[in-house]
């Protein structure tokens, strides 16, 4: 079921503000890509003994949010 909807606005606007719509469901995915990605490398790279703050240097996130992939990767 779709939902309809008709505005009194100019076409332009509301071809605008659908595209500023998918420009910004496009970033959420990226950005929740970057974040599994992000949580990976983290756990790699403590696998591999790389220190909590060079992995947080590293990856420009802190080091206790390091810790916490850690953890949850049981490392």
């Amino acid at each position: 079921m779709a939902l309809r909807c008709r505005y009194d606005v100019a076409d332009g606007l509301v071809k605008a503000a659908a595209e500023l719509g998918e420009l910004r469901r496009q970033l959420a995915a990226q950005e929740a890509a970057l974040v599994e990605r992000t949580a990976g490398m983290a756990r790699d790279l403590v696998a591999h003994h790389v220190s909590m703050r060079d992995t947080a240097a590293l990856l420009d996130i802190t080091p206790g949010r390091v810790s916490q992939l850690a953890k949850a990767a049981k490392l």
